[in-house]
């Protein structure tokens, strides 16, 4: 099955299909779509939402002074394409590898069109490639020394985003003696092309106090490095700037049960789903998706905001009836990556050690009940009755048996349908069997 990321890159290569923008770079134009570049760049969100005449343009001009190629890889990585996206989704089997002037390049640019997850994805590349070429006791270290003076120096390109100059700096200061034995480190260093006067002063400070070997010799700047989490770096993530019922660049509405409705986005929905996208192509002129069929608004709102978050997890209050009707939804739109997670967070609640009440009992009656048929063909009414027996099973053993409207209901076949009764009695009997052998043995 493509992944959600395969989806949003036939974009790229298929750009007119619900295109409502036309990028301009050079001699270069490529047709885009204004919900997803807005969702992750700051930039277009920015142009596309001013008075400016551009915010109504159909063509936007980056004029010719990017690079085009590496303007072409962060266009490209925001249709989860090409060669930035596969690099950083899995550097050591990339077929096209990036050296770190280039990753310096490519972070003024992703800090140009303030693409906050690029921008983290390239300083944890650099960190590493940096260490690593450091590492080599080979006395020449010429592509990392290249770089300080491109990031650091006094005449670098000053980023809005200094996450890479701490980055560096970082790694000078920790590699501060392999770096003073490298003879084009040293000459630089003495010219003054290295760094500015800020870090300059602060690199002085941190070997002055390696000099007088005081006991603080940390790094100047560990205060300042932010912690950059594993999900940071989820390769659909768009949660900087999300759109979720944003009227602005919206294409559709989803009508829910209670009558609300949610402002939304073809090509976002279709990125991530070959049901809409068969949808959306089958009905061109489609501007309502009617959802109203939905008992459970809230978790039709929760799901739909997970298309454009992108992992699946917007909204951690959700109960565990929400999970279900969410992971109904995920099932019929062919989204089985948050089928998946939905069903998860399902068992995860299903599994809470809540008390064996009338409450608790009423509520999974609505899986596995005799008319209750909702959700008879997915996998939820079965790890609801696992979970069922294995709390009779083991409230038996402790001797503290589950409430008397519980033996009420399963003898009025209130509690499950033929299939799951009929199962039930068997594994009790087989229980009862069991013990009886143990004891009499």
């Amino acid at each position: 099955m493509a992944s959600a990321e395969d989806f949003t890159a036939r974009f790229y290569d298929d750009g007119t299909k619900w295109s409502d923008i036309i990028i301009k770079y050079g001699d270069y134009q490529i047709h885009a779509h204004k919900a997803i570049l807005a969702q992750q760049s700051g930039y277009f969100l920015r142009a596309f939402s001013s008075s400016l005449p551009v915010s109504s343009s159909l063509i936007i001009d980056l004029g010719d002074d990017d690079d085009p190629e590496l303007l072409e890889w962060i266009l490209q990585y925001l249709y989860c394409h090409g060669t930035a996206y596969a690099y950083f989704l899995d550097s050591k089997n990339s077929a096209t590898p990036i050296s770190m002037e280039q990753l310096v390049n490519l972070y003024e640019l992703a800090d140009k069109y303030d693409i906050v997850w690029l921008r983290n994805r390239i300083d944890l590349a650099f960190c590493k490639s940096g260490s690593l070429d450091l590492l080599e006791d080979s006395g020449q270290h010429s592509a990392f020394v290249d770089c300080i003076a491109k990031v650091c120096g006094p005449h670098s390109h000053q980023a809005a985003d200094r996450a890479l100059q701490r980055t560096v700096m970082r790694l000078c200061q920790q590699n501060c003696q392999t770096l003073f034995r490298d003879q084009k480190f040293l000459k630089l260093y003495s010219e003054g092309k290295l760094f500015d006067a800020e870090q300059a002063t602060k690199l002085g400070m941190f070997l002055g106090k390696q000099l007088f070997a005081t006991d603080d010799t940390d790094s100047l700047y560990d205060g300042e490095s932010e912690t950059l989490s594993i999900r940071s770096f989820v390769a659909n993530a768009r949660e900087k700037f999300s759109l979720f019922n944003n009227v602005r660049f919206s294409d559709l509405t989803i009508t829910l049960g209670d009558g609300q409705k949610i402002f939304s986005h073809k090509v976002i929905l279709a990125s991530d789903s070959t049901y809409f996208q068969d949808m959306f192509e089958r009905f061109p002129s489609m501007d309502n998706i009617d959802l109203s069929a939905e008992e459970n608004s809230a978790a039709a709102i929760a799901y739909v905001k997970d298309f454009y978050t992108g992992d699946g997890s917007s909204d951690a209050g959700c109960s565990m009836s929400c999970y279900a009707d969410m992971h109904m939804l995920a099932k019929k739109h062919g989204r089985e990556d948050f089928a998946a997670y939905y069903q998860e967070r399902f068992y995860d609640i299903l599994t809470e050690e809540d008390p064996f009440d009338d409450k608790y009992i009423a509520n999974l009656t609505k899986y596995r009940g005799p008319h209750n048929f909702k959700y008879s063909e997915s996998s939820l009414p079965e790890m609801v009755f696992e979970q069922v027996l294995n709390r009779v099973q083991f409230s038996q053993w402790r001797c503290e048996y589950p409430p008397e409207s519980f033996g009420t209901g399963l003898g009025e076949g209130t509690i499950f349908n033929a299939k799951f009764a009929g199962r039930f009695a068997k594994e009790m009997f087989s229980s009862f069997v069991e013990e009886l052998q143990l004891n009499h043995g």
